[in-house]
């Protein structure tokens, strides 16, 4: 089953139950797509599919590598280190966000 067909640095947790929770990083404005890149997570509850993608950071095309850490409850950390001027990696920031 795919979750998107351009995601680069992907995390993958899973709690007790199998659900499944997906942090990537993608192409920004999907399916018009700058140069940007955003992060974005997604939910599959066992037996289902996947959920629509949740923006976890302003989509603007500044996110760049992201990484998640979950535990087996399924609560997760994303954390992203995102350019502060577009065009420019001189000057990087990093962003941290609870996935519940």
């Amino acid at each position: 089953m795919e979750v998107n067909s351009y995601a680069i640095d992907t995390s993958l947790g899973l709690d007790a139950d199998g659900n499944a929770v997906v942090v990537y990083v993608a192409p920004d404005r999907w399916p018009n797509p700058t140069t940007g890149l955003d992060v974005y997570s997604r939910r599959l509850t066992w037996g289902g599919t996947w959920s629509d993608a949740a923006a976890i950071e302003p989509v603007d095309g500044l996110g760049a590598t992201a990484f998640g850490s979950f535990n087996r409850s399924g609560r997760g950390v994303a954390a992203w280190v995102r350019k502060d001027v577009a065009g420019t990696s001189s000057r990087l920031s990093l962003w941290v966000s609870v996935l519940r």
